[in-house]
């Protein structure tokens, strides 16, 4: 049997072990837990309550919740939600990576080892949270020929920021100003229809809703979401550890990319 056929085979049997333990794993109660506190804040949201209130830990932007509403549409949050979540996680996963090895640099005699090494990456394991989904609206809204269409994409994958905002700050390099300016609309209206449901102005809903991001993340606390130059600075400027240091320090990293 020819080396290529066994390094193929090798790797699908890697990718099916992985997607396996993914799936397991996903299912498990404190994987789920992300899931059950989205569909809660969607609910109350819906339900024309504000889940930014003080003492809530909703530290999902409103454009993302709304974005995600048609989870509603898998009922309560009890246990026929995870299975169905990663069932439909698991398909989008095997969808984008079987649009990424379809890229022309991507050999077509190579295209089933490349999609094995994709799906065998740790990112298409984690099947009950919403970044495959981000991301899988962002690869689409890249890869659109329409600029209009593939910004709608790419704003709706603007519910995960730190998933899909590289793949927009990408695009401002490039000046594809349509497709940038397409998707930065995108949550600006998702939030004013927020605003508008619950009757507050757009600017109390965002304020309550940095008060609220300041509350779950802000902190010197290491855990994932900080960087490690965050941790670093801490000792030296405090200041950093705050939501508005924490911007300000995105902003300087960025800047080299705009340059």
């Amino acid at each position: 049997m020819a080396r290529a056929v066994l390094i193929t085979r090798a790797a699908w049997a890697l990718a099916l072990v992985s997607l396996t333990w993914g799936v397991w794993r996903s299912l498990q109660p404190d994987a789920l837990v992300d899931l059950h506190h989205v569909l809660q804040w969607t609910r109350t949201l819906a339900g024309g309550a504000s889940p930014w209130a003080p003492g809530s830990e909703t530290d999902y932007p409103p454009w993302a919740l709304v974005t995600l509403t048609p989870l509603l549409l898998f009922g309560d949050s009890g246990a026929g939600a995870g299975p169905l979540w990663v069932a439909v996680n698991l398909a989008i996963g095997v969808a984008l990576a079987a649009a990424m090895v379809r890229l022309p640099t991507v050999p077509r005699a190579q295209r089933a080892l490349a999609m094995a090494v994709v799906l065998a990456v740790s990112a298409f394991r984690v099947l009950s949270q919403f970044s495959l989904l981000a991301f899988a609206l962002a690869w689409a809204g890249a890869r659109d020929a329409s600029p209009w269409r593939g910004g709608l994409w790419l704003g709706l994958a603007l519910m995960k920021p730190h998933v899909a905002g590289p793949i927009w700050l990408a695009h401002l390099c490039w000046r594809d100003w349509r497709r940038v300016g397409t998707a930065a609309l995108v949550p600006i209206a998702l939030t004013l229809g927020a605003a508008a449901w619950l009757g507050q102005s757009p600017a109390t809903l965002l304020a309550d809703y940095l008060r609220t991001l300041e509350f779950v993340q802000g902190g010197a606390e290491a855990f994932t979401g900080h960087t490690d130059l965050e941790a670093w600075l801490a000792p030296l400027l405090p200041p950093v550890t705050t939501l508005a240091g924490s911007a300000t320090l995105a902003a300087i990293l960025a800047g080299p990319l705009l340059w």
